[in-house]
């Protein structure tokens, strides 16, 4: 005889708490014993996941999973495939499988879209992974020292999940859960390491201004770093001491500009990398003697300095390349270059423009450190890609100044010079005249240096370039649409014709001063005749006299 039943859906009265039975749990067992079965565990496979995007938005997900499968290197097994929010989502098995599928990153699809394949990562919410966090930072915290390690924390164990580490400087959620971490776990901190764990940017580290107002010292010693403007991101902590070596951005900037940037990002810093910025103390205790007007004190030395100069400028004209053994081997050269609205217009002056480094004209400062060239085979390199060029001897002026060197406040015995020299050249076989003013910076050179004719080796080279007449501003003449053209029906008088030798010639001269300085034809004329007819001397005539504002308006074209 059947048990009796209770009400439907309820076990038997048979003792037992009538027990509800789902529909779709009341078999004949269930019914009989009055009991339920426990629910079978819900086993959940654990997806490996990539996001696929840049494909054609009309493809379908057949089409572009054949094609993924098509061009894999290994066989890979696609367990799940769908649209999310206009990306694809695929789901592997194994990590060896995904990676296979994230390697076609960047292949171009027959239909000439280009795919974006990357990894789908597991959100930090997870108060698992923040548990991880928050305990890792409470062991790894001395407070009697208020220092915190945490270098080398994408590698550590504890942070490993799924064969990726869950320690994450370049993710927001990531320094989110470290700054409430430090909050909590290492109250009062003053320091703080995080080498070398992968960093690329400090986007996310002001946060740390608010969770850490007492960090003084940051070390970020061995990440990957490639950007000055990364170090604004620190410009909220305060910091005093900062550790910055093994990053790729010392290989692409000289240690001046590193130098430099860092202090005008960071005032309050005070070390970098072990090195002290001499203070405000040490500069009162130690001041500078008086700088001598010429360290050619001697003869000899006066000797010396004229032969280089010679050398130098000889040897430039005639053959670059013999000039490498006069440069150190971190030596520097840069160049800048008249960029005034005339000199723009000059396609005569594009070779210079292009690598010039004026501060007013090319604020990039990845561009400036682009031109600036360091060492002897970029220089020369650099040397030869300018136009070809005929310094005058006669035109040439040099004066020579003693720097002493400081060190940490302390002023050494060892000096160096700087050599600047001034003149003129002809550019193009005497096409093209050109002002010019270089610096150099002299030390004493090597035994090589002197065995080759060298007493000294040049330590920073900079060159400025301008044109030989420089045209006049006058208020009103960018508005001008229309140019008056120059007379070429100059007369010249019988003494004139005489001492210029060639009639044609020195109205081809009168010419080219017209359209350097706009003045008028005949002012032109008797400024090449007062000099002798040298365009070099007229040149440096006109300079003088346009310093000293001795030329009369009426002798400009109108």
């Amino acid at each position: 005889m059947p048990p009796k039943r209770g009400r439907p859906g309820f076990g038997p009265h048979r003792g037992q708490p009538n027990v509800y039975i789902p529909p779709h749990n009341r078999g004949q067992a269930q019914m009989r014993s009055g009991r339920t079965m426990p629910p079978r565990p819900v086993q959940r496979t654990k997806f490996f996941k990539l996001q696929v995007r840049g494909y054609n938005p009309q493809s379908s997900a057949p089409t572009i999973q054949k094609y993924l499968l098509r061009n894999s290197q290994a066989p890979v097994q696609i367990r799940g495939c769908h649209f999310n929010h206009g990306r694809l989502i695929l789901e592997f098995q194994t990590r060896a499988e995904m990676l296979n599928i994230k390697r076609l990153h960047g292949f171009t699809m027959p239909d000439g879209f280009k795919l974006q394949i990357s990894e789908v990562r597991d959100s930090m919410k997870d108060s698992r992974i923040t548990n991880r966090i928050f305990q890792y930072v409470g062991q790894a915290y001395d407070a009697s020292s208020k220092f915190l390690d945490l270098s080398n924390l994408v590698n550590h164990p504890t942070m490993q999940k799924d064969d990726r580490s869950l320690a994450d400087f370049n993710n927001q959620q990531f320094m989110q859960i470290l700054s409430n971490a430090l909050k909590t776990k290492a109250k009062g901190i003053q320091s703080l390491s995080v080498s070398n764990n992968n960093i690329r940017t400090l986007v996310y580290f002001p946060i740390l201004a608010t969770v850490a107002p007492g960090l003084e010292k940051l070390d970020l010693r061995d990440n990957l770093i490639r950007r000055t403007s990364e170090l604004d991101h620190l410009s909220s902590l305060n910091l005093t001491t900062l550790l910055f070596t093994g990053n790729p951005l010392q290989n692409s900037i000289d240690e001046l500009s590193y130098f430099a940037n860092a202090k005008a990002q960071l005032p309050t810093l005070l070390h970098l990398d072990g090195k002290e910025y001499a203070s405000a103390v040490n500069r009162q205790q130690h001041t500078l003697p008086p700088m001598k007007e010429n360290c050619a004190d001697s003869q000899e030395n006066l000797q010396n300095i004229e032969e280089f100069v010679g050398l130098f400028f000889a040897t430039y004209d005639r053959n670059r390349q013999q000039l490498a053994f006069l440069y150190d081997d971190r030596a520097t050269f840069s160049l800048t270059c008249d960029f005034t609205q005339t000199s723009q217009q000059d396609p005569s002056l594009k070779p210079y423009q292009k690598v010039s480094r004026n501060l007013s004209s090319v604020k990039d400062l990845s561009k400036r450190r682009q031109t600036l060239f360091i060492g002897p085979a970029a220089i020369i390199s650099q040397f030869n890609a300018l136009p070809p060029s005929q310094h005058d001897r006669r035109t040439i002026d040099f004066s020579l100044v003693s720097i002493p060197l400081i060190n940490q406040g302390v002023i050494s015995q060892v000096s160096v010079a700087n050599l600047r020299v001034d003149g003129v050249f002809e550019e193009g076989h005497g096409k093209h005249l050109r002002y010019f003013s270089r610096n150099l910076v002299l030390a004493e050179g090597s035994e090589a240096q002197m065995q080759q004719g060298s007493p000294y080796s040049i330590v920073s080279d900079h060159l400025h370039v301008y044109n030989l007449f420089i045209k006049p501003y006058r208020p009103g003449t960018q508005q001008q649409t229309q140019q008056v053209q120059p007379q070429t029906n100059v007369i010249l008088s019988p003494e004139q014709v005489v001492e210029a030798g060639d009639p044609e010639n020195a109205v081809e001269m009168i010419r080219q001063v017209y359209q350097s300085t706009n003045m008028i034809p005949f002012y032109c004329r008797d400024l090449l005749f007062n000099n002798g007819w040298d365009m070099v001397q007229a040149s440096a005539d006109y300079e003088q006299k346009r310093s000293t504002q001795s030329i009369p308006p009426q002798c400009y074209m109108p």
